[in-house]
């Protein structure tokens, strides 16, 4: 087994990085306008 940094902030395997709120607010309104 590997040795992981240890960084709260470090992405995990499968899960998207950590982004401040409004990164991630702009994104999911993306999401959400092509959803329509």
């Amino acid at each position: 087994m590997t040795t992981t940094p240890n960084d709260p902030t470090a992405a995990l395997p499968g899960r998207p990085p950590v982004v401040d709120l409004a990164t991630w607010q702009a994104a999911r309104d993306e999401l959400l306008v092509r959803e329509k």
